[in-house]
């Protein structure tokens, strides 16, 4: 299995419609398809799975950048509160932290 990638992750919100709005307002991300139960985003090769559940469940989610600076002021805008401005990590990376909706944190890392 060294070889296989990740094929999609499913994430735990327990207002899944909230959820979808915030990805479609603050990471200006569009819904690929829509169920009772989640909802699925593409993003590069990996998908988002949101899932609805009764309490919300505590995640993060990665997303490479260019340009972690440029895009942390971008989501911040568009209404992410942050949790953690752009600054460079001991594990040389740049990486910032913005709260996503429910108890997901979003995090925007550049190599």
């Amino acid at each position: 299995m060294r070889d296989s990638q990740i094929a999609h992750v499913h994430v735990f919100v327990s207002d899944r419609p909230a959820a979808v709005e915030w990805l479609m307002t603050v990471w200006e991300a569009e819904p690929v398809a829509e169920d009772h139960e989640m909802s699925l985003f593409i993003f590069g090769s990996t998908q988002l799975v949101i899932n609805d559940v009764t309490d919300d469940i505590p995640s993060t989610v990665a997303f490479t950048s260019a340009n972690c600076d440029r895009d942390y002021r971008d989501v911040v805008a568009r209404g992410a509160v942050s949790v953690e401005a752009p600054k460079d990590m001991p594990w040389g990376v740049r990486a910032a932290f913005v709260q996503g909706p429910g108890k997901l944190t979003f995090e925007i890392e550049q190599p």
